[in-house]
């Protein structure tokens, strides 16, 4: 089965309405936006470094698929979407 994506290409940018429906999801969890922004560069560092561990512990949490779809909202962005959502 041939890949939808070829070697090198990028992958295609997760809907705007996505990212909001991932923040809204942690909003409703009782997440602060402090709490969530924190909970994403943790999610980088472990991606980065290939821990495994952390990544696990997200994935039972539950959290891991939001977390993937918030990690493309720019970091000077966030803080304004966060509050658009809310």
């Amino acid at each position: 089965m041939e890949s939808p994506v070829a070697a090198g290409d990028s992958l295609p940018t997760l809907s705007f309405a996505q990212q909001n429906q991932a923040i809204h999801d942690f909003l409703q969890k009782g997440e602060n936006p402090d709490e969530i922004f924190q909970m994403i560069q943790k999610f980088k560092i472990a991606v980065w470094t290939g821990n495994l561990r952390d990544l696990a512990i997200m994935a039972v949490s539950r959290n891991l698929n939001d977390l993937v779809i918030m990690t493309e909202i720019p970091t000077e962005t966030f803080d304004k979407r966060v509050e658009d959502v809310g």
